[in-house]
């Protein structure tokens, strides 16, 4: 993966990590997207101990709730913890 793409992710999850919890609600469709790219982009490098809780967060919307289901139970299944890959699935 080129150094410009690694560096773009991690500007992004430290902008989207440093912004407030949303408590359980519905987050808007563009920052699950946000989310959900950061995840692929961590799970595209082999950090899917990172990816896994922008999975948890994009999956907050519910356009994206599929899409992050998948790449979190992957991401579980990935780096051993299959308890919680089945609860993830």
């Amino acid at each position: 993966m080129k150094p410009s793409v690694v560096l773009s992710v991690f500007t992004a999850a430290l902008f989207l990590a440093s912004c407030a919890s949303t408590g359980g609600m519905t987050i808007p469709a563009d920052t699950a997207a946000g989310y959900l790219e950061i995840a692929d982009g961590y799970a595209g490098i082999s950090k899917y101990d990172k990816a896994i809780p922008f999975y948890r967060k994009a999956a907050g919307n519910p356009d994206y709730a599929n899409a992050a289901s998948y790449g979190l139970a992957r991401a579980y299944a990935l780096t051993g913890k299959w308890t919680d890959c089945r609860s993830a699935a």
